[in-house]
């Protein structure tokens, strides 16, 4: 019966060892746990597809442009150089004598022309339309070539036309066959009113040794006054001022940067 016994005792311990008494496996640097991939992550094969899929950068946007422009219209395929759309279009509505004369100085690339007309000055683009009727041989620069309506079509019948700034800051539209390309032995130039001038174009102006004594008899003969009841005298120094500013600008290089300038819009 003790022999029964230890016999069966044996065969319990020899069980449980094979069953639940096995040491775990040796690992080796193959069975190395994988990292758990954190809630959320990408793994590194999906970042290149996150970048392509990222919005493109916004463009910056382009500054607007300081300054009186110095080059001719992009894109115009005419034989004149014409300034910006927007320029030429505020010139013709709006009021700038201090930019008109700044863009006379010879320095400019805006293509002269010289009336063959005496006739009143017309604004076409219906802007403000100077007094004074034009001169012959009136200097101007070419704004912008009409020739066809605002819907682009050719008006039956109507030959080329062109808008003009004047010396004095008007607009005027003058057919083609009112204004020459040729300069003239003796340009003229609309009267250029000076109290219409920004105080710092009209400052450096009378800094000029060219200009000095005509000032001083101008403002002798005016006393402020170039309009309504003035003597024949401030009347004759008036315009001899006038003339010589043009001159001054045309030959000398021009004024100062006007403060007032048009915004592209």
């Amino acid at each position: 019966m003790t022999a029964m016994r230890t016999l069966a005792l044996a065969l319990t311990l020899t069980t449980t060892l094979a069953c639940g008494g096995a040491a775990p496996p040796t690992r080796t640097i193959d069975d190395a746990p994988v990292a758990t991939k954190a809630k959320g992550a990408s793994s590194p094969s999906s970042a290149p597809s996150a970048a392509r899929a990222a919005p493109a950068a916004t463009k910056a946007a382009e500054p607007e442009p300081t300054g009186l422009p110095s080059r001719c219209a992009e894109g115009d395929s005419s034989s004149v150089c014409l300034p910006p759309a927007y320029l030429a279009r505020a010139l013709c509505n709006e009021d700038y004598p201090t930019v008109a004369l700044a863009m006379f100085a010879r320095s400019t690339p805006w293509t002269r022309a010289y009336s063959t007309t005496t006739s009143a000055a017309w604004n076409a683009s219906g802007g403000a339309s100077s007094n004074e009727r034009m001169a012959m041989h009136e200097e101007l620069l070419i704004l912008r070539k009409r020739g066809a309506d605002s819907s682009g079509i050719q008006v039956s019948g109507a030959g080329t036309s062109y808008d003009v700034l004047r010396w004095d800051g008007s607009c005027v539209t003058l057919q083609d066959g009112e204004l020459t390309f040729q300069v003239p032995p003796k340009i003229a130039s609309a009267r250029v009113v000076l109290k219409r001038l920004e105080l710092h174009v009209r400052d450096a102006l009378k800094d000029a040794p060219e200009l000095a004594k005509l000032y001083q008899s101008h403002r002798k003969e005016c006393k402020g006054v170039t309009i309504g009841d003035v003597s024949k005298e401030c009347e004759k120094v008036d315009g001899q001022l006038s003339v010589a500013v043009a001159s001054y600008v045309r030959e000398r290089g021009g004024v100062p940067e006007p403060h007032k300038l048009p915004k592209p819009r």
